[in-house]
């Protein structure tokens, strides 16, 4: 788990302004959108990483209460996507993971992640 939250962290960091507008202005002349299912190479080699830190969903109320859980839902699931919400404990992180059934069971004989992981 370290390691893959070092490769992220090292992605995020390189990303400038300039590199964000570069892409967007790549974009726009070249629209590519990236497809999961069959034939993808997102389904086998890549992990996805979505949501906002700047959306507050704990915060929101639509008249039904406060939220009490924060769910990615199941639309364009695919394996090695991460969706990841601020917590509604100070300090920490909801995180939606869809896995392969394969990789769900090494993670969870994996005593060390266990340890740190706590299942609602």
């Amino acid at each position: 788990m370290g390691w893959a939250a070092l490769q992220i962290s090292k992605m995020v960091r390189l990303q400038t302004d300039e590199k964000y507008k570069t892409f967007a202005e790549n974009w726009v002349r070249n629209v590519k959108i990236s497809k999961s299912g069959d034939g993808s190479r997102m389904v086998c080699d890549s992990v996805v990483v979505s949501s906002s830190p700047w959306f507050d969903v704990y915060g929101n109320d639509f008249g039904w209460g406060k939220p009490i859980a924060a769910r990615g839902g199941p639309g364009n699931s695919i394996s090695g996507k991460l969706v990841l919400f601020q917590g509604i404990e100070q300090g920490s992180i909801d995180v939606h993971a869809t896995l392969w059934s394969h990789v769900l069971v090494k993670l969870l004989a994996d005593v060390e992640f266990i340890k740190n992981v706590t299942i609602t």
